[in-house]
């Protein structure tokens, strides 16, 4: 019994991460064309996904050790417990395993595309900034006989 609530758990878990990783496709999308409100409301749902799989995942490990108890398997892992459970949902947990390995390559692919696309954003922005305030030693005008003191630049206006 405990050999079939493995097999739900991870089939949980395989649609849980298919999930995160569309939504990880969105992301991808919305930093491509700059959208940072829509990013913002994704953000919060993704973090909800993850929650939702860090549950599954305490849920996972329960059944597995339930079913590693029952089958009398060595550890409580999962390439163990395919050494003992029954054929049928042997063949079905390996399904799963393979299934959710994959999703996971997918998943971390994307999620390091994000994060570069997201570096370069920040980058671009930071050098957008830079671009506009003028440079701390470009020349000012000086009447005669003073001395050109040189004065911080501040970005607000601080006489407003």
């Amino acid at each position: 019994m405990a050999g079939k609530e493995l097999v739900k758990q991870m089939k949980e878990l395989a649609v849980l991460h298919e999930q995160l990783h569309e939504l990880s496709l969105v992301k991808t999308e919305l930093l491509k064309n700059n959208e940072a409100k829509q990013l913002q409301e994704l953000v919060k749902k993704e973090a909800l996904c993850v929650r939702s799989i860090e549950a599954a995942e305490a849920m996972r490990a329960e059944h597995a050790a339930a079913a590693a108890k029952e089958y009398q398997a060595d550890e409580v892992t999962i390439r163990s417990l395919l050494a003992v459970l029954p054929a049928a949902i042997r063949s079905e947990l390996r399904l799963l395993q393979e299934r959710l390995g994959g999703t996971i390559q997918k998943l971390q692919l994307q999620q390091e595309l994000n994060r570069v696309l997201l570096a370069d954003s920040l980058y671009f922005l930071q050098k957008n900034i830079e671009w506009m305030r003028p440079a701390a030693d470009q020349s000012r005008y000086t009447p005669p006989g003073q001395r050109n003191q040189a004065q911080a630049y501040s970005f607000f206006d601080s006489k407003a």
